[in-house]
């Protein structure tokens, strides 16, 4: 295997839901959802991560999310 060939699938979920953003934009968990195709439960599970390592930030009042 080439080293160019590893990689961390979840640190590339994180990377692709974080891709999903455009500058300044806001989007609801459906929106991520459909931008990456990633499955809801990992995508609350990589949100959660991502805003608690202070990659995204959650407005519950719109419930979305923006980097």
């Amino acid at each position: 295997m080439r080293e160019t060939d590893r990689h961390v699938a979840a640190v590339m979920a994180a990377l692709q839901t974080l891709d999903a953003f455009e500058s300044g934009e806001k989007l609801r968990l459906s929106q991520l959802h459909e931008r990456t195709g990633l499955a809801r439960s990992r995508l609350l599970r990589l949100t959660g991560t991502l805003e608690a390592a202070g990659y995204l930030v959650f407005d519950s009042a719109t419930a979305r999310y923006e980097v």
